[in-house]
């Protein structure tokens, strides 16, 4: 599921909607993999680059390759 960046004010409610197996989240808004999404988008000098949050990932049941997780930066999630 993509949260669009217009919803950044219900990302959390969003997020929380989406608690279960099977549903990867994916956003490109600052703070989207910590706030609990799975994947998140930025721009790093003119490059897209990409944040995982292992956590989200997993709690979602999902499993990312390891290549992939080398190639992103790694997002602690929040706390419970």
């Amino acid at each position: 599921m993509f949260v669009s960046p217009s919803e950044r004010p219900n990302t959390a409610a969003i997020l929380k909607a989406l608690e279960r197996p099977g549903i990867l989240t994916v956003g490109d808004t600052d703070g989207f993999a910590s706030q609990g999404g799975a994947i998140n988008f930025t721009v790093q000098a003119r490059r897209v680059r990409f944040e995982i949050n292992p956590t989200a990932a997993e709690q979602a049941r999902l499993k990312m390759s390891s290549q992939l997780l080398k190639l992103a930066t790694l997002v602690p999630g929040p706390r419970p």
